[in-house]
């Protein structure tokens, strides 16, 4: 059986990635700020949303789709 040491062991955070893993990438957070990016990703919804409307009812499970991405947390 083999034992890890703490420097093998990575810290995760709620998400299940590494803490600070995503520190040196450009997100919508990084240049827009937390209002900004959930301002976005509202925005992006209503988008989607308008060209599911096609679709009826059989575009339903997208815009919960869509609506569960926006309202992350993580």
């Amino acid at each position: 059986m083999a034992i890890e040491s703490e420097s093998t062991c990575r810290k995760l955070n709620p998400t299940g990635k590494a803490v600070r893993e995503d520190a040196k990438k450009t997100t919508f957070v990084s240049f827009s700020g937390v209002a900004g990016a959930r301002q976005l990703a509202t925005e992006l919804c209503q988008t989607a949303d308008q060209a599911l409307r096609p679709f009826g009812r059989r575009a339903d499970r997208l815009r919960e789709l869509s609506a569960f991405v926006a309202g992350r947390r993580a």
